[in-house]
């Protein structure tokens, strides 16, 4: 399986079935057994988590907040560059959908500073040879950007569990191998373990390609900055939808936040053990999407002629025509259909399937490698590590998942990875987050 999923001989969610009819034929799992890894807590989580992110990208709230950071940037292109991969960061936490906005404001950088450049440079009018130079600078400028986003989001991906499928792995697989362990493992706690060295490798991330890409960068001129705020004033005012879903977006963030703080008893507290978990935070939210209104409502109810899509009958005025039974009809009104801020014909179009089956996938297989035994003969053979330091086995585990995930989904190769380093780990009688953490924050 691990092999049909990196040479992706058939797509990877297909691969990602291959143990709800395999694992039953070689006497591994029971069907029941293994359907439950497919739609168990951890994918729930996700689920909800990327309904809230299908009702804010609906509203496009994700482009107001953009722009509104961009505003704040000023005209130089590293701050721009610094701007896009700060923003990206934070929202790639959540959501994606940054690179539309960023071909604009490129195409725009791109002009003004040629305009910039022409207007003040007589140099450029009588050789050829500065002009290619300032096209080679204003590529590599345009490269740059484009390159930052990818970056900062897959970095920005990091920051919380459900930021990226490899840190829903690591919760769900967990859950799996140590199902009755207290791992700690939350959304606040891993926040404060992840959200620090996420900004850290954004300003080393941010400092690199500006070195790369913007040495030579032209300097930035008022055009630019004036460009921002001209696009983020011809935004229409904030709808009732946007701040809707902002409100219930914060809203999750907090029951995620303050569910079991273990500082502080949370809310979590009220209920029995195992009772409400991050995964109820999301559904309920989720569901709140599909009830709550997307315009603010007026307090009319309409009456049932309305909502049937019926005619509806009025008292006769003179030289007005009647029908067979005596009754004057008036136009026939429209069916009422009441929008949402979520539907579910937008989350058909939005929403990635395919992840979760391969999550899916990922948790089978992980309880697969359990209940078989094979996480014991892993160990054996995996022993001979145990005689090196651990930071040199965590640095191994860096790179080897570094390596393998230019190749492959970075959601495979966490569903690879993180059960073999976790067998490591307890054959060296060390913590398994030791080595689990490094995994999976290495993509």
């Amino acid at each position: 399986m691990s092999i049909y999923w990196i040479v992706e001989i058939v797509p990877l969610p297909a691969t990602a079935m291959f143990p709800i009819f395999l694992f039953p034929l070689t006497g591994i799992m029971s069907p029941k057994d293994v359907a439950k890894e497919y739609m168990n807590d951890t994918i729930f989580l996700f689920i909800g988590g990327l309904i809230v992110a299908a009702a804010v990208e609906k509203s496009a709230l994700h482009e107001r907040i953009a722009l509104r950071v961009l505003t704040l940037s000023g005209s130089s292109p590293k701050m721009v560059m610094f701007a896009f991969m700060f923003v990206t960061a934070l929202l790639s936490m959540f959501i994606t959908m940054m690179v539309p906005i960023a071909q604009s404001v490129i195409a725009q950088l791109e002009v003004s500073y040629y305009e910039h450049h022409k207007a003040s440079s007589a140099a450029l009018l009588e050789s050829s040879m500065p002009q290619k130079n300032f096209h080679k600078s204003t590529s590599a400028m345009c490269k740059g950007m484009i390159i930052s986003i990818c970056f900062a989001a897959n970095i920005g991906g990091t920051g919380t569990v459900t930021g990226t499928p490899p840190n829903l792995v690591l919760v769900g697989i967990l859950s799996t191998l140590y199902p009755n362990a207290k791992t700690g493992v939350h959304y606040l706690s891993f926040f404060v373990f992840a959200f620090p060295l996420m900004l850290l490798c954004l300003m080393a991330c941010w400092g690199i390609l500006t070195f790369w890409f913007l040495r030579h960068a032209p300097e930035g001129n008022d055009t630019v900055t004036n460009m921002m705020h001209d696009r983020y004033a011809k935004l229409p005012q904030m709808t009732y939808a946007e701040k809707s879903v902002g409100i219930v977006f914060i809203v999750m963030l907090i029951m995620w936040l303050t569910r079991a703080p273990e500082i502080v008893p949370g809310f979590g507290d009220l209920f029995p053990k195992g009772m409400f978990t991050d995964a109820t935070s999301s559904m309920i939210i989720s569901a709140l999407l599909f009830i709550l209104p997307a315009e603010k409502p007026k307090f009319r109810f309409p009456t049932i002629e309305e909502l049937d899509g019926k005619p509806i009958p009025k008292l006769r005025v003179q030289g007005e025509e009647e029908d067979d039974q005596g009754i004057v009809m008036i136009a026939k009104k429209q069916k009422i259909i009441p929008s949402r801020l979520m539907d579910w014909k937008t989350m058909l179009n939005m929403f990635p399937w395919s992840v979760v089956w391969l999550l899916g996938g990922g948790f089978a297989l992980a309880a697969g490698v359990k209940v078989s035994g094979l996480s014991v003969m892993l160990g054996n053979i995996l022993g001979e590590l145990e005689t090196l330091p651990l930071w040199s086995l965590q640095v191994i585990c860096l790179l080897s998942v570094m390596a393998v995930t230019n190749i492959c989904s970075n959601t495979v190769t966490a569903s690879i990875f993180i059960p073999v380093v976790s067998t490591l780990a307890s054959k060296m009688e060390v913590h398994p987050l030791t080595l689990m953490l490094p995994t999976t924050i290495a993509w």
